[in-house]
């Protein structure tokens, strides 16, 4: 299928020690950007190739700095800064709340996924 060659070329060209960790992000930021685009329904398209990138990411020392050096440094920020500084976004103080969120209500526990990722992982038939 497309997914698994996507998946597998991004694999083979990325995800590899000589790849610095911020280029790495950088092409995760990109790839999260063209399949919302690509598929911006259902994200299946996005769970499927970026896996490998998360699970990379997630074993690598230096991944938490990179993300906020990326977030904060002006110089050296690649796109998460480019994001923050975009100017339809807006800081947290002025961002509109929904009218759900205006309700007071206590979180809970009892929160389910939707059923077809539950079918895709085993857990009902």
């Amino acid at each position: 299928s497309l997914a698994q060659e996507w998946k597998k070329a991004l694999t083979s060209r990325v995800l590899h020690p000589g790849a610095q960790t911020h280029q790495i992000i950088d092409v995760y930021v990109t790839a999260i950007k063209v399949l919302r685009e690509m598929d911006p329904n259902s994200g299946e398209l996005l769970q499927v190739v970026t896996r490998p990138v998360r699970e990379y990411l997630r074993g690598r020392k230096d991944t938490v700095r990179c993300i906020v050096t990326s977030l904060t440094d002006e110089e050296n920020g690649g796109d998460l800064y480019e994001e923050l500084k975009r100017q339809d976004a807006k800081p947290l103080e002025e961002a509109q709340l929904d009218e759900e969120d205006e309700e007071e209500e206590v979180p809970t526990l009892e929160w389910m996924p939707p059923p077809s990722i539950l079918q895709r992982r085993g857990v009902i038939t």
